[in-house]
């Protein structure tokens, strides 16, 4: 959770409208490697974090389908990214060429928003009996 020097770092009190709305895992992130079964590799920046969040959504519209039969809105998606985030704080260990903004920030977790879709599903089937959307 330290937030990388090249990471924009633009708080919701500077601009609600363009904020850094949630960071994603982007330095270092290790994955599986092409040197056989057991390779791995450690990679760094931007190009790292998309295809984390891909693979969250990915997961969140799969879960999203099987239990309701519909792909969630992309405003669900969000909110559900957001709420599962954790909060992460940037200046407690950075230390880089970047003056850190003393400012809390979201970082997405898998775990927190496929658990806060889940949450409000099961909310809305037992107050309404269905899905949101059905």
């Amino acid at each position: 959770d330290h937030i990388t020097p090249f990471s924009q770092r633009l708080h919701s009190d500077v601009s609600a409208e363009c904020r850094t709305d949630i960071f994603a895992p982007g330095a270092p992130v290790r994955s599986s490697g092409i040197e056989g079964a057991n390779g791995e590799s450690i990679q760094h920046g931007t190009s790292q974090a998309a295809p984390v969040i891909t693979g969250i959504v990915l997961l969140m519209q799969e879960l999203h389908q099987r239990e309701t039969g519909a792909l969630p809105e992309v405003d669900q998606i969000v909110n559900w990214l957001r709420q599962g985030a954790v909060q992460i704080f940037d200046g407690d260990d950075e230390q880089g060429n970047v003056t850190p903004t003393h400012n809390s920030y979201l970082r997405a977790d898998a775990v927190g928003a496929m658990e806060a879709m889940r949450k409000e599903l099961t909310k809305s089937l037992f107050l309404t009996g269905s899905f949101p959307g059905q």
